[in-house]
């Protein structure tokens, strides 16, 4: 990655922290990492990163097991000779038993000592005797292994006598008897070694021995596997590029026959490459395992592995250092390496996050928890019955249960897998979870490189154990409710319980239950005949209730627009119509539609550029904005509002922001709602509301800042402002937010309420109000609290509904650290200067200066790191709750990658 970016580089490099530049160049981080430094489009997917890390370990396989130079099934095939000769000795003398053992006789020939022998006489029909007889000839030419200094272990015949001392000087020692001393019958028989005589294995002169000895050593080569480093490095170093250019080739006209073709052979041809490379590693793992030593073959690669992984990373860390850094030359930075020049999109791979999503859905389901107890289950019982009976086994019994472990090893190493794949890596993070893989991990590998410890048995002892506690320990829930649920149950058990207790023990476990803990019930006294009416009804004013409108009018509309069928069809014909109709009504120049058409297909992005958007418009960004998303919804239409009188009131608004208000401004209006809106869409919101709740959470959202000074509640309250008298130091901005903003609605010009009913109006009017003062960050805990005590928020009532457009609102209020890095930025340049204008302000004044509200002492870094820990990723981690779909854009890839920023930003300070 680094050297096809450099090599095509313009200016200058991109220059990343170290750690960035290593995820996405190191072997094993960029497996798993998306390649942020790239535009989406052009990055390489998941299952092309998957092959590649494939290929470079099927090509370290290979070029290990060529460099090992297995002779094994040679060496088989030569020994086979002895069995060959031995059935032909017993078919040629059947019944008769003559090809009997020969005691006592021991040959060293050529550096091999032979022991056991069986005569084998010359028979009547000599055909097969020949065959045999015919081996003698091969002894002297047999391979001479010169680092073990003797030949290969494979001889099959030899003369059953000897000429004597100095006949053959290829024998070391000779106990065969001397061919003078025998008869002529006696001399021609031939000396077969039996089959059971060990034959040669492939035994390599730089093998390091760990453990062991014979043919299943624990051993392995460090200089074959440094040698297939070194080859395999620039063949992968070669494919990989050619992988790069595989993931950016596009086809511009979709027409190009001969564009086309070239891609896909191109495909067809990278394809090849990667089959032919897996077949060639498995067809070599294979007769490894069937004729060889695996153990050496694994251990070597493994060895290839690690040595090749240290030597990338000391690699990189160079490049990182001399060519990006420039030596030190160069500083970093790191918004500029992640954010790319001019993307089409920032949306991730669809693919994967819905696979993974679905996948996870699969693993918490009951089928599959029941089926891994189940399994778990009879794998305990497995382990117990082999721990028992292992002294009494036999071989072939051994080998069938090591088979039955293996699968079970297989399945659970596939589930702790897939798990990890699916969690994201979260699934390592419990401590019995990486023990358990761990353990899994050692078995499999000691039963692939077949290797049966005693220790074994005690290991998957182990693990029965570790599943069983973390089965049992999964299973407890630590959600605080459940903890106080147990105690109430408790106490309402209790035998010595009064009745009356024993009753409102059992009221406040189902207030508990149906999450009614903070409603206020007004029914509950009814039958108190000891309550005044005229109580009653002072407490029916003082409540909610009685502005509950929908308790005293009927909601037809409503209702039957909220079962209408909520997901929004994508009508691009029925868009470009509306987009004309806007530009119509607006007047807006040729030549600003020109450049904003462009812009418009990515509207309902998160990372929609609104910087851009307002600097092709101006003035007409508001307007434009609020026309197309009730256009979207056709709100306009449902509700019959005017145009001129909606034109005119998105006027007013923008009008009435302070021209010395640098954050809070129109633009910023625009940021919130349209982050609210894309809450609304990417939550799939609209499953629980009505049109005509979604309007007002519109309208609420383009008035919750008009007429906003730049200067806090606490700074209002404390200089005893009119706008704090006049609010009571209660809610003053979000009041007068409020009140602005339905003076603007309430003019004749701007009403685009009028045509509702009575009902429709009053129940708009407190969605809005509700909506505007729970923006109040004083409010913060309140909300967040009332939906983490709510499993099932949202429910389909009026309280949950007016809570879900609270939080929504003041989410999209708090949203701009959640934006991509280069937006980021800019608003918070933005947001501090306005509290530097209210800290000089304070200074002037006299007045104590709001912590990090002063130019010349704070740190923005240290203020963005608190907002960020203390507010926003604790509403949006709230808001995962009932809307897990914002998770991945909003705050793994926002949130989380800003938050590094400041960190780094924070410790440069520090040094």
């Amino acid at each position: 990655m680094w050297a096809y970016e450099f090599a095509k580089k313009k200016t200058r490099y991109k220059v990343s922290s170290l750690k960035s530049f290593l995820k996405v160049n190191h072997d094993l981080p960029k497996v798993w990492f998306e390649e942020d430094e790239v535009p989406p489009p052009l990055r390489t997917n998941f299952i092309l990163r998957v092959c590649k890390f494939l290929t470079m370990l099927c090509l370290l396989i290979i070029f290990t097991y060529v460099m090992i130079d297995f002779q094994d099934k040679d060496y088989q095939d030569m020994c086979n000779r002895r069995k060959e000769c031995y059935n032909y000795c017993n078919r040629d003398f059947f019944p008769d038993l003559k090809c009997q053992e020969v005691t006592g006789i021991t040959l060293i020939y050529r550096g091999n000592a032979y022991s056991k022998f069986f005569a084998y006489p010359v028979p009547t029909n000599t055909t097969n005797f020949d065959i045999c007889n015919g081996f003698k000839e091969d002894n002297i030419r047999y391979h001479f292994i010169s680092h073990l200094n003797r030949q290969a272990r494979i001889n099959t015949c030899f003369d059953y006598c000897s000429a004597g001392v100095g006949s053959d000087n290829n024998f070391i020692s000779d106990g065969r008897p001397l061919c003078s001393s025998l008869t002529i019958s006696e001399q021609s028989q031939l000396l077969c070694l039996y089959p059971e005589e060990s034959c040669e294995y492939t035994v390599i002169d730089s093998e390091e021995v760990l453990l062991g000895d014979g043919k299943n050593v624990i051993s392995f080569s460090p200089l074959i596997g440094f040698y297939a480093m070194i080859i395999m490095s620039p063949i992968y170093f070669i494919f990989e590029i050619l992988c790069i250019l595989l993931a950016r080739m596009n086809v511009d006209n979709q027409n190009s026959l001969g564009q086309s073709s070239k891609v896909m052979a191109f495909q067809v041809f990278m394809t090849c490459i990667f089959v032919i490379t897996l077949i060639t590693a498995i067809h070599h793992i294979l007769m490894t395992h069937e004729h060889g030593r695996p153990n050496l073959l694994w251990l070597t690669f493994l060895f290839a592995f690690i040595l090749d992984q240290i030597k990338t990373f000391i690699i990189l860390v160079l490049i990182w250092y001399i060519l990006i850094k420039r030596c030190g030359y160069l500083a970093q930075n790191e918004i500029e390496f992640k954010v790319v020049e001019d993307p089409q999109s920032l949306k991730d791979e669809k693919f994967l996050p819905a696979f993974k999503e679905m996948l996870m859905k699969f693993l918490e389901s009951s089928y599959f928890e029941n089926s891994s107890f189940l399994l778990v289950g009879i794998y305990t019982i497995f382990i117990l019955y082999w721990l028992a009976i292992q002294d009494i086994l036999n071989l072939l019994t051994t080998d069938t249960l090591s088979i039955i472990d293996i699968v079970f090893t297989i399945l659970f190493l596939v589930e702790i897998i897939v798990k990890t794949f699916a969690s994201n890596c979260r699934y390592l993070l419990d401590k019995f979870n990486l023990l358990d893989a761990l353990i899994v991990m050692i078995s499999f590998v000691l039963n692939l490189i077949g290797i049966v410890a005693k220790g074994l048995g005690v290991l998957r002892l182990i693990r029965v154990g570790v599943i069983t506690v973390r089965r049992i320990t999964g299973k407890e829930t630590i959600d605080p409710e459940g903890g106080v649920m147990k105690v109430m149950r408790q106490i309402e058990s209790l035998p010595q319980l009064s009745p009356a207790l024993k009753k409102e023990c059992t009221w406040a476990i189902e207030i508990i239950e149906n999450n009614k803990l903070y409603d206020i019930n007004l029914e509950m006294n009814n039958n108190d005949k000891n309550l005044e009416m005229e109580a009653k009804r002072w407490l029916h004013l003082a409540s909610d209730v009685s502005n509950d409108t929908s308790l005293w009018f009927e909601r037809d509309l409503d209702d039957f627009l909220k079962e209408i069928h909520r997901e929004i069809e994508e009508d691009h014909n029925k868009q470009e119509e509306d987009d004309e109709k806007i530009k119509g009504i607006l007047d807006l120049p040729t030549r600003k539609w020109n450049r904003l058409v462009k812009m418009l297909d990515h509207f309902d992005d998160f990372n929609f550029d609104i910087f851009k958007y307002y600097e092709i418009l101006g003035d007409s960004t508001l307007p434009h904005f609020s026309f197309r998303i009730f256009h979207k919804y056709s709100l306009l239409e449902k509700f019959n509002i005017s145009e001129n009188h909606f034109k005119q009131l998105c006027t007013k608004i923008h009008d009435s922001f302070y021209d010395k208000s640098i954050y809070h401004s129109p633009m910023l209006t625009i940021q919130t709602t349209h982050t609210f809106y894309y809450l609304i869409r990417k939550g799939k919101i609209m499953v629980h509301i009505s049109d005509l709740i979604l309007m007002a959470g519109l309208i609420a959202s383009l008035i919750h800042d008009v007429g906003h000074p730049g200067v806090t509640n606490s700074f209002l309250i404390s200089t005893k402002h009119s706008k704090a008298i006049r609010y009571n130091d209660t809610n003053v901005l979000e009041n007068h937010h409020c009140a602005l903003g339905f003076k603007l609605l309430m003019d004749p010009q701007n009403d685009i309420l009028e045509t509702l009913s009575e009902a429709q109006s009053w129940n708009v009017r407190q969605i809005i109000i509700n909506m505007i003062l729970a923006t109040d960050i004083s409010s913060h805990f309140e909300q967040l609290l009332a939906i983490q005590t709510n499993k099932k928020f949202p429910e389909d009532n009026k309280k949950d509904k007016q809570a879900l457009m609270n939080i929504l609102l003041y989410a999209s209020d708090h949203a701009i650290p959640c934006m991509p890095s280069m937006y980021y930025f800019k608003w918070m340049v933005e947001q501090m200067e306005e509290f530097y204008q209210q800290g000089d302000i304070e200074r002037k004044l006299g007045c104590r200066i709001t912590p990090f509200f002063d130019r010349t002492t704070s740190n923005p870094f240290l203020f963005q790191r608190g907002y960020i820990d203390v507010i926003v990723r604790p509403i949006f981690t709230t808001m995962t709750q009932f809307m897990p779909q914002i998770k991945e854009e909003l705050i793994d890839f926002g949130l989380e990658k800003n938050k590094d920023i400041i960190e780094e930003k924070l410790n440069k300070i520090k040094l």
